[in-house]
């Protein structure tokens, strides 16, 4: 109840459940790492960490708690204490989406966007909706170039999500450069239907009837 109330958003509530439980069985691991990324995501980083650690040290197997754990020395830009952490995690669930994405972030913010690559190819590969590697991927696809790469990027996340504007549009960039002017201008016109007030939508829309020839339209 607690995973479903937190899942759809109501943290409040799922706060309430874990420390019931937790009032119920001290030593339950699973609430305490539950509780401690509840914390992380208001900002309470110290208590994420404490509650992180006396999860673990209840059950070291609590996965939550070291991704978790992970997560707050990433904002924290303690970037080798959330690799070894991460690491760690690795060994419990080593095809974890979460554990590689946030590796790839690490690599990232390190510099090493190859590294980075490999991390991010993995958590697609564990699973295949798993959207913010996606986006990642993208965005690396784009500043290469790859236009066709970013493609099969975009159209895994509008599987997900067709009436992700963004992303449309984004698609759209995707078919110019690849020179296929008309598909770009059907994804336009899709963004449109969803958001017709972007401005990268009027922008790109600009390009493509430049490029057709019609410089006062555009």
């Amino acid at each position: 109840m607690g995973v479903i109330a937190q899942n759809n958003g109501d943290e409040a509530a799922a706060s309430r459940i874990y420390t019931d439980i937790l009032n119920n069985y001290p030593d339950d691991a699973g609430s305490r790492a539950r509780l401690a990324e509840i914390s992380r995501r208001k900002g309470d980083l110290a208590q994420a960490i404490q509650l992180s650690r006396e999860a673990m040290f209840r059950d070291p197997q609590t996965l939550q708690a070291y991704k978790t754990m992970m997560q707050v020395y990433y904002e924290q830009k303690q970037y080798s204490l959330a690799r070894l952490i991460g690491l760690r995690a690795g060994k419990i669930a080593d095809s974890d989406p979460e554990i590689s994405y946030t590796l790839g972030l690490i690599n990232l913010a390190e510099k090493e966007p190859g590294k980075a690559r490999v991390q991010f190819k993995k958590a697609v590969e564990s699973r295949q909706d798993f959207l913010p590697a996606h986006y990642q991927l993208c965005r690396m696809a784009f500043e290469q170039e790859d236009y066709q790469g970013a493609e099969e990027h975009l159209r895994r996340i509008l599987q997900t999500n067709g009436k992700n504007a963004d992303a449309l549009v984004n698609l759209g960039v995707a078919y110019k450069g690849m020179g296929q002017l008309d598909k770009a201008m059907a994804s336009y016109e899709e963004a449109q239907k969803v958001n017709a007030d972007l401005p990268e939508l009027n922008l790109n829309r600009g390009i493509i009837i430049a490029l057709k020839g019609d410089p006062e339209k555009a």
